[in-house]
């Protein structure tokens, strides 16, 4: 999956039979960086392999490393 757009909570993301896929920010319960990309790990035990990058996905959700300050 590639993330495609992120806004107003959401993010839209594209697997690899080319659907897209709307979730809300608040149902990722984790992140875990992989040497392909990020897994987001959601509500009821379900994962997402994402081509993204672990920071990439960190701004995309709105979440911000530790020592990051809002600007």
């Amino acid at each position: 999956m590639q993330l495609i757009e992120s806004q107003d909570g959401v993010i839209v993301l594209i697997d690899a039979d080319g659907h897209r896929h709307a979730i809300r920010t608040g149902s990722v319960l984790g992140l875990h960086e992989t040497d392909e990309g990020t897994i987001l790990t959601l509500h009821g035990g379900r994962v997402l392999p994402i081509s993204e990058e672990f920071d990439a996905m960190l701004q995309a959700i709105g979440w911000r490393r530790r020592g990051d300050h809002a600007r």
